[in-house]
């Protein structure tokens, strides 16, 4: 004999397999983009240039350099010289944070192809990934549509961020 609960419970596992993952797997999911991102930026470096109204800064990461040397911000609305930066200015770490943090329990998280949308009455977050990482992270307060701050993120440390890197006075 079919019941009402049971026809609910099928629904749903009608409506989980037909969508591919189980309720609850958009967070499983980025949880595990963010670490692999963290690991590959962390093992080859990378930059980060953040657009937040008119400005725009650049952050550079060289685990090769010595500790307190490893991380280079510069502003590059100004071209105001590049200084040293501590290592949690590092955005792509505080998306780790970010998705541990009691604010994003709350959130509705969403998964569209290569893109991941976390949304609360507090905050907006928009994350795009290709090849399984990060390459871009907006963020926005709560309500707002358009986004107050843009995170590019790059794996390994091109010829023009080297040049940022290297042109900090030692």
């Amino acid at each position: 004999m079919v019941t009402m609960g049971r026809v609910a419970v099928l629904a749903v596992a009608l409506v989980v397999a037909l969508s591919g993952c189980a309720p609850g797997a958009e967070r499983d999911q980025l949880a595990s983009v963010v670490a692999v991102s963290i690991s590959q930026f962390d093992a080859a470096g990378g930059s980060e240039t953040t657009f937040a109204g008119d400005s725009q800064h650049a952050l550079i990461y060289d685990p090769t350099s010595p500790p307190g040397e490893q991380v280079v911000t510069a502003d590059l609305t100004d071209a105001a010289s590049p200084a040293f930066a501590d290592p949690s200015a590092i955005t792509i770490h505080s998306i780790e944070t970010l998705i541990d943090s009691p604010e994003f329990e709350a959130a509705v998280i969403t998964r569209t192809r290569s893109t991941f949308t976390a949304s609360s009455d507090a905050f907006g977050v928009t994350i795009d990934t290709r090849d399984g990482v990060i390459t871009q992270v907006e963020f926005s307060g709560g309500g707002e549509t358009t986004p107050s701050q843009v995170v590019v993120v790059t794996y390994g440390i091109t010829p023009e961020a080297r040049k940022i890197f290297e042109s900090v006075g030692r």
